[in-house]
């Protein structure tokens, strides 16, 4: 019994013909034996675009981006004029920001979470969070309510007050 099964099995696996996707011929590459892979893009419908970023925070970044570089100047308030200098993959963009010619002073990324806005995470050369939000790419961002409320900014203590007292 056992050897007309093995046999019944060697006819029809010698009756298969080669397959064009997984026989000799075929492109495909084996990942279990280290073949290439690929890593899927974003949707070409998002991007980091050029223009006015607002981070929720109150300040406004004048950005341009050329294909997947960014560079970004600081246009108001008390550290106008410093700059963000990034490279962006696979919808996420790793920033460095610093004064001009100068060592950074922090560095995050962001993630795009749609065609008009991504989520930050800005952090001090020693590692501690500096700030955190979602950025506007070319419209206000109507601080505070721009910001989701997990992403506001909070004081230590804050007012929980809702009289105005």
């Amino acid at each position: 019994m056992r050897l007309i099964l093995i046999l019944t099995v060697v006819l029809a696996l010698t009756a298969c013909k080669p397959s064009s996707v997984f026989g000799p011929e075929s492109e495909k590459k084996d990942e279990l034996l280290g073949g290439e892979t690929t890593e899927l893009p974003v949707s070409p419908a998002l991007y980091y675009p050029t223009g006015e970023w607002e981070d929720g925070l109150g300040n406004n970044w004048d950005v341009s981006v050329t294909g997947a570089n960014l560079a970004a100047t600081l246009g108001n308030g008390n550290l106008a004029g410093v700059t963000m200098t990034g490279h962006i993959r696979n919808g996420q963009l790793l920033y460095q920001i610093a004064y001009p010619d100068s060592t950074p002073l922090a560095q995050g990324e962001a993630h795009l979470i749609d065609d008009t806005h991504a989520l930050f995470e800005t952090h001090n050369l020693d590692g501690s969070l500096n700030a955190h939000g979602l950025l506007h790419f070319n419209h206000a961002a109507f601080v505070p309510a721009g910001q989701p409320t997990e992403l506001r900014p909070q004081a230590v203590d804050p007012d929980t007050d809702l009289t105005g007292d």
